[in-house]
């Protein structure tokens, strides 16, 4: 299977709860998600540089970033600093998957399948 990394605040990552039970949920489209380890996501800085180099010496290439619901610095980590982070960690494909009130799950899952199956079939 296909490996995906999955980076974002903790508790959102790690709680099926809270994303949708992204695993199990990447398991029926054909793919493995590897969840950055907790020690790697509790960082001041939420681009997670971390977790991310943690994914790249894994060999993983395609990573989707929880952006938890409200959260403002997350949101200027997430989306400002995409063009920093794709020059750091060249070839290290982020997507950005948004996890707010105003979002459905079936919005945020296209958007995952999307993005997979995008990703993958470009290799």
């Amino acid at each position: 299977r296909p490996r995906v990394g999955v980076v974002g605040p903790a508790a959102l990552v790690h709680d099926p709860y809270l994303n949708d039970n992204l695993v199990a949920f990447a398991a029926k489209q054909g793919f493995a998600a590897v969840l950055a380890p907790p020690e790697y996501l509790v960082d001041e800085d939420m681009s997670y540089p971390a977790a991310l180099t943690y994914f790249q010496n894994e060999g993983i290439q395609t990573v989707l970033y929880l952006n938890s619901f409200r959260c403002l610095k997350g949101h200027i980590d997430a989306y400002g600093k995409q063009q920093q982070l794709r020059e750091r960690f060249p070839g290290l494909r982020i997507t950005v998957i948004d996890f707010d009130s105003e979002s459905s799950v079936l919005n945020r899952q296209n958007r995952i399948v999307l993005t997979l199956r995008n990703h993958f079939v470009r290799k």
